[in-house]
């Protein structure tokens, strides 16, 4: 007698029960959070992540966490010890550090332990809908930290007036950080209370993601594009446009000056311009270069790391139109911004750089009756310009 499969009728695309590894069928609880119902969903048997990829993925979370957690906690103690913070542009730099080690703490030891999983139990749980608004949270509060640093460098050139208001008033600076860190993560409180959106494990990255809904997912994309590129943008382009103009002004000035005083006299010209290149000249074309260098550094690392994750969220937001190692390759990508940003910040920034080779020094080193003053980074009266360039 022949005997006829029995096929699931909650979803037809599973295969039969007696087909698959698994002697029962899948349960359907309700996962109670927050006072709300979320429907688990289970991956498909046929939806396996490959063996390789999971292995990768797991080596990948495990050095970036710990490598990430000691570049990190470096850069915050070398700012703490040395008092930097007091400066704000250190102290947005400062916030983002401790972002990026929140992500090394948290977010990729989590993402580690979901590469253990297998297919059957890759189920949107309570624990991986809290892990996932943690996650994005980090992820969403790192923009905002990013633009804090813009902002702060922008009004530090052009506005110097709203930016003793806003940089230099403590209290107007504690509420800008607690916005950068709140508004993500009220964000977020859409699609962990299922009112627009739900937090949804993807098999694939290894991840609870709110991206689920198409509107939601779109939202939070074109969020995160207009919230940064173009302010990223439109701050460090004008800082490049006034030092440039600057620098304009300055070569005619001093062609000029140069020119009259040929004309008054041969001896004092050949003098002058012995002393005057060397003392100011030199030094202001390597903060432009700086400056250059910086700017192309800050957009060459956004480009990098976050593009080709915002773009497969849009165009495969199922995941199957593009390969899952793809996938997953653009999501720890976009993680490895929690050392690659700090790196690049710490490079970019006199002080910070300074502080970081004194703190190593003083560690291995160890030279005895050494005064903390000694190693303090000694500090200039500066113009804002100057301020500015040396924060960069």
């Amino acid at each position: 007698m022949t005997v006829r499969p029995f096929h699931n009728q909650r979803n037809p695309r599973l295969p039969p029960f007696h087909q698959t590894p698994f002697p029962t069928p899948y349960p359907h609880p309700n996962v109670s959070i927050l006072g709300t119902q979320t429907t688990q969903v289970f991956s498909l048997c046929c939806e396996s992540v490959s063996y390789n990829l999971r292995i990768s993925v797991r080596v990948f979370c495990i050095v970036l966490s710990i490598f990430g957690f000691v570049v990190n906690v470096v850069n915050i103690v070398a700012i703490l010890k040395y008092k930097l913070q007091k400066e704000p542009s250190i102290f947005c730099i400062l916030n983002l550090t401790i972002n990026n080690t929140l992500i090394c703490i948290l977010v990729l030891p989590n993402t580690a332990k979901n590469t253990y999983m297998e297919d059957a139990d890759s189920v949107t749980t309570p624990t991986c809908i809290i892990a996932g608004f943690v996650t994005f949270g980090l992820f969403g509060a790192e923009f905002f930290s990013m633009l804090l640093i813009s902002l702060n460098r922008y009004l530090m050139f052009l506005h110097v007036g709203l930016y003793r208001k806003l940089y230099l008033n403590s209290r107007n600076l504690a509420l800008l950080t607690i916005f950068s860190w709140a508004f993500p993560f009220t964000m977020l409180f859409m699609p962990l209370t299922n009112a627009w959106g739900s937090f949804t494990y993807k098999a694939k990255r290894f991840v609870c993601d709110p991206f689920h809904v198409m509107f939601y997912r779109i939202f939070i994309m074109l969020a995160i594009i207009i919230c940064t590129l173009p302010v990223l943008l439109f701050c460090y382009g004008k800082i490049l446009h006034k030092v440039l103009s600057n620098k304009k002004r300055i070569d005619v000035a001093r062609a000029t000056n140069v020119s009259q005083t040929a004309i008054s006299t041969v001896s004092s010209t050949t003098k002058n311009n012995k002393d005057r290149p060397a003392s100011g000249l030199p030094e202001k074309k390597n903060k432009e270069r700086h400056l250059i260098l910086s700017v192309t550094a800050i957009f060459v690392t956004y480009a990098v790391l976050y593009s080709p994750f915002i773009v497969l969220n849009l165009y495969d937001p199922e995941m199957t139109k593009v390969d899952a190692i793809l996938h997953a390759g653009s999501t720890y990508l976009g993680w490895s911004h929690c050392v690659i940003n700090t790196l690049v910040y710490t490079a970019l920034n006199t002080k910070i750089k300074d502080a970081v080779r004194q703190l190593l020094k003083d560690s291995f080193a160890q030279p005895p009756f050494e005064e903390h003053s000694e190693t303090e980074i000694p500090e200039k009266k500066k113009t804002s310009m100057h301020l500015a360039l040396d924060s960069v």
